[in-house]
């Protein structure tokens, strides 16, 4: 009953259908039955919920509230005509494309950070670079994945490739790091659909639809 207050639910509508359905996918917990049943986030819930840790998912919810859902309905289209989501009738610009000149681009990105260390954690952990010398990471961003690749296999040499606007933010970061690990990642700008990109024994690419 406190839920469907807070939430202005109508009162001829059960929220409570719905907050089991949530429960039994994990993103709630529930103490009780019926309309005296006490509900509280998961950790899954509060993952995606908060705002303060450095892996919460808020703010990428967010930015894909903001338009994302709407773009990648089209994307049938967008392969039939060759045309960004956004040209296209009904398209909307994402989170990031909105007010680009006043945006925040390093919060931006510092939240896709948030949202992708989980990930690249898992990925550093669950394949063996050992073998190998080299990686590039296309649409690198700020250089997280170098970062952590970098720290864990001693012997990658590591290029971060992005767009010119956004390397001055992986600069940055990379500045708080010591010399071993900054020595062995490269930064390089460019457009991944127009430039050459360098030789190396692994590519990493992801999340670059996202921006298109």
């Amino acid at each position: 009953v406190e839920v469907a207050q807070a939430a202005n639910v109508h009162s001829s509508m059960r929220l409570d259908p719905v907050l089991n359905v949530l429960v039994a996918e994990g993103f709630l917990n529930r103490d009780g039955v019926g309309q005296t049943a006490k509900y509280t986030n998961t950790a899954a819930s509060a993952r995606l919920l908060g705002d303060s840790t450095s892996t919460t998912y808020f703010g990428l919810c967010t930015m894909w509230d903001d338009g994302e859902w709407s773009n990648w309905s089209k994307l049938t289209q967008v392969l039939l005509t060759g045309k960004a989501a956004k040209q296209l009738p009904g398209g909307e610009t994402t989170g990031c494309e909105h007010n680009a000149e006043d945006m925040d681009w390093e919060e931006g990105y510092s939240e896709m950070e948030r949202f992708m260390r989980l990930s690249f954690m898992a990925l550093s952990e669950k394949f063996d670079f050992s073998p190998y010398s080299s990686v590039l990471d296309i649409g690198g961003g700020c250089g997280q994945l170098s970062r952590i690749l970098a720290r864990k296999y001693k012997q990658l040499s590591l290029t971060n490739f992005d767009l010119p606007k956004v390397l001055p933010f992986a600069e940055r970061r990379m500045a708080s790091l010591g010399s071993d690990v900054c020595g062995r990642v490269r930064l390089m700008a460019g457009d991944c659909l127009k430039d050459d990109l360098p030789r190396v024994d692994i590519i990493h690419i992801a999340n670059v639809l996202l921006w298109m």
